[in-house]
């Protein structure tokens, strides 16, 4: 039984499945929206914000290890004194994607959390997903990328499937 808002169909409750229609890239609403406002914000002073969380600023190698070819981008970036992300992956064909967007909340320079939403398309792994939720990624040993760790991400798909290889690059 689904706990999810019939008014908002990507509640913090479940997740929203199904397929595109004729697998064309269909942009979520919140990735177009988080685009169109970031664009409009202007940066603060750096110097005027919380040391710990420099080291996130700026652009970042960011995606699944499912979507061969390549991986995408995401930003780091202020907006008043909050932290936020913004990524996305598009493969060549436009079929497949990965969206998240979301505020950060740092714990560390090894884990952080972004609570936001993710919309992800691959066809031969989880068909078209989109979640709402704190999704918290790791770093661990010496790796230079962090990895989502956060249970929500069983509620995509099975284990082991393409949402346990979502990874922010340094």
């Amino acid at each position: 039984m689904s706990n999810q808002n019939p008014a908002d169909p990507v509640s913090s409750a479940g997740c929203k499945s199904g397929t595109t229609q004729d697998n064309e890239l269909s942009i979520p609403d919140f990735v177009e929206q988080a685009k169109k406002h970031r664009e409009k914000q202007k940066r603060v002073n750096e110097n005027s914000l919380s040391g710990k969380d420099h080291f996130l600023l700026g652009n970042h190698v960011f995606g699944v290890q499912f979507i061969w070819d390549g991986y995408g981008n995401g930003e780091f970036y202020f907006e008043g004194d909050k932290l936020f992300f913004l990524g996305e992956q598009i493969s060549t064909n436009e079929k497949d994607f990965l969206f998240l967007n979301g505020e950060v909340i740092v714990v560390n320079k090894k884990k952080f959390i972004i609570n936001g939403k993710t919309a992800i398309n691959i066809a031969d792994c989880t068909g078209y997903q989109e979640l709402k939720a704190k999704f918290t990624f790791l770093k661990s040993g010496k790796r230079k990328f962090w990895r989502m760790q956060n249970p929500e991400k069983e509620m995509l798909s099975d284990k082991y499937t393409c949402h346990y290889y979502i990874d922010i690059f340094e």
